[in-house]
């Protein structure tokens, strides 16, 4: 519970942060390893609330996020969905988050 209460307040931390990227920037680079080990949580909530976290997150910050989302969250969110048996799901997600990118 502590974990995704965690989450949830770096979401609307970074809500209300999201038109200062000078702020935001150094702050999700601060925070992208502890987010990045929730993607692999035992806790299927807290994996979820993570990966949608950076969802939104790409949206704010694609350039910054980049790399990072090609290396660590493409890879565990196909994993999550994969896990579910949503292979639909998970080229939706693939499609949005590399439109995201390009945009």
């Amino acid at each position: 519970a502590v974990r995704a209460h965690a989450i949830q307040a770096v979401c609307a931390c970074t809500l209300v942060l999201r038109r200062h990227p000078n702020t935001v920037n150094p702050l999700l680079h601060t925070l992208w390893p502890v987010l990045a080990r929730r993607f692999n949580d035992h806790d299927l909530t807290v994996r979820v609330q993570a990966l949608s976290l950076v969802g939104w997150l790409i949206r704010d910050a694609p350039d910054f996020l980049c790399g990072r989302v090609h290396k660590t969250f493409l890879p565990a969110a196909a994993e999550c969905l994969s896990q579910s048996g949503n292979t639909a799901l998970l080229l939706a997600l693939r499609r949005s988050v590399l439109s995201s990118l390009a945009a």
